[in-house]
């Protein structure tokens, strides 16, 4: 994968798995540092590390991604029936019991959800949400890229042709947002919807805020036209993953509620200028765009 920072292209090498047959249990840290010691690779990543594979990224010197709170998912539901009944599902409650303690207790969890939401934003005349497509993207956001991949920040790819790749993958699973000022470009905001089948969920991930929204109002007005946008795609759940502080607090005020997963992204950086600068609190943005994390 190609990353930017200060305007130069950092090649990375991105993990997608890891898995040793039981047999040859004592070869895997052999397939590891087969990764390890790749040429030409200016960094390694692991986005989704469990705690197996994490062992083994800690044991090669694999540091994990200093950016606070990677591991608290902020959510909100729009549809209280159905996310108490994958609650009580992953609690391996039988699936009638499950369906019946959810449509007991979904009338409650909707009066949570309200009080939770403490602040409401009306829609602001200047500022435009509206759905477009990647291929759509023109010398605007060309623009936006180009100031951005300068910066003292490590991004991910987000060159035209790298977005359009990441969403025919899966194309109906995506859905792009432009943001306007006026007629100003902004920036995009990228969800993807995802069936969760065993717990029988739909949800709407972020996948992506990047823009110059000029300020943090104008962000959390954006954030706010663009969870009703996502209730109107009929999904039972909206969460984000990732992104720096400053902007998880913007999005914080729309989306009340939290919950801790257990991956963490890895990295190690094979260069001394890299290995230097990524201590730095702003060099960070990580979030499911980086490695295989929505892929």
């Amino acid at each position: 994968m190609m990353y930017s920072y200060q305007g130069s292209e950092v090649f990375v090498a991105a993990a997608r798995a890891y898995a040793v047959a039981p047999e040859y249990k004592s070869h895997g840290l052999k397939l590891a540092l087969k990764f390890f010691k790749q040429p030409e690779v200016a960094a390694l990543l692991n986005t989704t590390a469990n705690e197996s594979s994490a062992a083994v990224f800690k044991y090669f010197k694999a540091k994990p991604v200093p950016q606070a709170h990677y591991n608290e998912v902020l959510f909100l539901v729009f549809n209280s029936w159905r996310f108490l009944r994958a609650v009580f599902i992953k609690c391996r409650f039988p699936g009638a019991i499950a369906s019946s303690a959810a449509l007991l207790l979904s009338p409650l969890f909707k009066i949570i959800t309200l009080l939770k939401q403490k602040e409401r934003y009306s829609r602001h005349q200047d500022l435009l949400l509206k759905r477009i497509c990647v291929d759509d993207l023109g010398e605007e956001f060309d623009m936006l890229w180009a100031i951005k991949r300068e910066q003292e920040v490590f991004f991910t790819d987000r060159s035209v042709e790298v977005l359009q790749w990441r969403i025919n993958i899966a194309p109906s699973h995506y859905h792009m947002y432009g943001a306007y000022l006026k007629d100003q470009f902004l920036g995009y905001i990228l969800l993807k919807i995802e069936h969760v089948e065993h717990l029988k969920l739909k949800r709407c991930l972020i996948i992506d805020i990047f823009g110059d929204f000029k300020n943090d109002e104008s962000l959390a007005v954006l954030i706010s036209e663009l969870v009703r946008e996502a209730k109107d795609l009929s999904v039972d759940t909206i969460e984000i993953i990732g992104f720096p502080q400053a902007l998880r607090k913007i999005v914080k005020r729309l989306l009340p509620f939290k919950r801790i997963i257990p991956n963490w992204p890895y990295f190690k950086f094979m260069t001394q200028d890299l290995k230097a600068a990524c201590h730095d609190s702003g060099f960070w943005h990580v979030s499911l765009m980086d490695g295989d994390s929505s892929l």
